[in-house]
């Protein structure tokens, strides 16, 4: 594999896809952070972003992510432009396997395995812990609904957690159970909780809709394969997923009211031919949006086997 240094490495290609009048067009860039003696061994789980920083969480490859080996740390980007980071989470505090995260009201809240793990946003220093073991062995994304609200999915038990952050309880949010449920991302103006999975060895994983204020559970994509990121730009979804060993493509847009939803690949001829086969990412996970305009967005994807993030360019075209 070609290693990658501190540049963005540009490589023009896009598709169209029909949706009204508009139509999508995506760019694909891919970004090396930091030192890549360092760096480019970690295994990246998700990526958040507050103010100017980035927040990665990740393990060594070593790691085994079901378990309890103190192999997590939270990466924090200062200045993306000059790419670079510190260390700042795992001081005095061990992590084990890192995912999801969320912001509230200053403090970041990290799934890890079975527990949530707060830390203070500005200082790095610990706070307090959540234990979610009576619960789950396998939580993995978070979503802020209020200063008081997060929902959190549990792989293992194919349900969403509620926790009221001011008396940590936590109480299983009264839904239909969706296997192998992962990604969240929750459209806070009409309470509109947007779900990925990965199934089970019965089902395959789907594209849901939870509104938060009826409890009406709707799949959109009952064939979406193996989801593990997922967010809304526009009128769009827009979720990655991955199979071990297989080459099919792992980026998909699914415009709001469809249920059939586009595929994205890169280019060919890209450094990531020298994998084998076609270029593609190989475990994209948890993402986020780096910046967004009218008609465009930043996505920002982490890959957790190459330790390598994609910069994604999203732009709507009449």
């Amino acid at each position: 594999m070609h290693r990658l240094y501190s540049i963005f490495i540009f490589f023009a290609f896009f598709c169209n896809i029909s949706h009204s009048q508009n139509s999508l067009k995506i760019d694909f860039e891919f970004v090396n952070f930091g030192d890549d003696n360092n760096d480019h061994r970690k295994k990246y789980q998700s990526i958040l972003k507050h103010k100017k920083s980035y927040f990665i969480s990740t393990e060594i490859p070593e790691a085994n992510s079901s378990k309890k080996d103190s192999n997590g740390v939270i990466i924090e980007y200062k200045n993306i432009e000059k790419f670079t980071n510190e260390y700042v989470f795992s001081k005095n505090t061990k992590l084990n396997s890192p995912k999801g995260m969320c912001i509230v009201k200053e403090a970041l809240f990290i799934a890890d395995i079975d527990r949530l793990v707060i830390f203070d946003i500005e200082t790095g220093n610990f706070k307090y812990q959540i234990n979610f073991s009576n619960h789950s062995q396998s939580i993995y994304d978070l979503a802020k609904i209020n200063d008081s609200t997060i929902i959190i999915s549990a792989i293992d038990k194919g349900v969403l957690f509620e926790l009221n952050i001011n008396t940590q309880e936590v109480c299983e949010l009264g839904i239909q159970k969706i296997p192998g449920i992962t990604a969240l991302y929750y459209e806070n103006y009409d309470s509109l909780l947007y779900c990925g999975s990965i199934g089970d060895k019965k089902t395959n994983g789907q594209i849901l809709k939870i509104d938060l204020k009826s409890g009406k559970c709707t799949v959109l994509n009952k064939d979406a394969g193996r989801c593990y990121g997922i967010l809304k730009f526009k009128n769009y979804l827009i979720y990655t997923t991955w199979d071990e060993g297989s080459d099919i493509p792992n980026l998909y847009t699914l415009p709001i009211g469809s249920s059939k939803a586009s595929s994205w690949e890169m280019p060919e001829g890209t450094w990531a031919k020298n994998w084998g086969n076609k270029p593609h990412m190989r475990q994209p996970c948890i993402f986020v949006i780096s910046k967004e305009s009218k008609h465009s967005a930043d996505i920002y994807i982490p890959d957790n086997k190459m330790g390598v993030i994609y910069q994604v360019n999203i732009e709507e075209v009449k």
